[in-house]
């Protein structure tokens, strides 16, 4: 009985077996092979859990969704020696949007999206094979890229005004100022505030105000009126702020244009005085002047 050395690797080993009599006669046996191959039933495991879902920004080539280090049970003769990604977990077919796994440079398996500019999230299953056959498969994993409805949310600031005094005859500069929105991932950014009517939709409201008046350029914070010479008039709306592919509205703002109890008044003309008229007559009185404030 012979045993070998080790199966670690796979290996062909070719032999004679040199057999000595008593008679110190020789005999050597036809040649013996003994072949050492990779099995299809060893156990792939990873190092560590797949962190899933994972968030990363949008217009960058270099990320992506990072896989653990998965091994087979013989990695050293038998390594994992592909990596295939899939919608099912029965069988490969393809996700849309995605590339093949690759190496990052480092030893790490990465996905990547196809089309880095897209706000888009992925979900796929991933098939490793080790040499000689053995597969196994993880997931469901999701890969999201950019600013969309599952990886960002949008708060509104806590300074957000919601009430804006004004008087008729103001300047209609400056009026309103946004404490804008912000965003759980930095790397989702805002790309223009406007004024919409408090049901999101564009801007129909009061002549006295448009949607991007005083913004020279987006993304603005500071907004103007038209004018504040017209009568009185409550004005209420909510900005709508565009992030790279996002909106957020936020909650509805008033101004109120008043008359101001501080105007100066004057008269046209004075009135004549004294007024001399017939008594016993309803209709006469004393007529005062027309006066004006600014």
């Amino acid at each position: 009985m012979f045993d070998l050395v080790d199966t670690i690797y796979e290996e062909v080993i070719t032999f004679m077996i040199k057999t000595t009599f008593t008679n110190l006669q020789t005999h050597y046996s036809t040649a013996v092979t003994i072949t050492v191959v990779c099995d299809s039933t060893y156990t792939i495991s990873p190092d560590a859990a797949a962190t899933s879902p994972q968030y990363v920004t949008h217009n960058d080539a270099t990320v992506g969704f990072l896989l653990p280090t998965y091994t087979s049970s013989q990695q050293d003769g038998c390594p994992v020696n592909s990596w295939e990604i899939s919608t099912v977990n029965t069988g490969i077919t393809p996700p849309w949007g995605l590339n093949d796994p690759v190496d990052d440079g480092t030893g790490i398996m990465i996905i990547r999206p196809i089309d880095i500019t897209a706000h888009y999230k992925y979900d796929f299953h991933v098939k490793v094979t080790a040499y000689g056959g053995s597969t196994a498969w993880f997931g469901p994993f999701s890969l999201d890229v950019g600013c969309t409805t599952t990886s960002v949310t949008f708060t509104d600031n806590p300074a957000f005004v919601t009430d804006v005094p004004v008087y008729v005859g103001d300047s209609p500069l400056d009026v309103y100022t946004l404490a804008e929105p912000t965003s759980s991932r930095v790397y989702c950014t805002i790309k223009q505030h406007e004024i919409v009517n408090t049901d999101g939709t564009a801007w129909s409201g009061s002549p006295q105000m448009g949607s991007t008046v005083g913004c020279l350029s987006q993304p603005c914070t500071v907004f103007d009126l038209i004018q504040t010479t017209n009568p009185p008039e409550v004005i209420t709306f909510k900005i709508l702020t565009t992030w790279d592919s996002r909106t957020h509205l936020s909650p509805a703002a008033t101004i109120t244009i008043t008359c101001s109890p501080n105007y100066v008044l004057s008269e046209v003309s004075a009135p004549t005085n004294p007024q001399i008229y017939q008594h016993l007559d309803a209709a006469v009185g004393f007529q005062p002047s027309s006066y004006t404030h600014p």
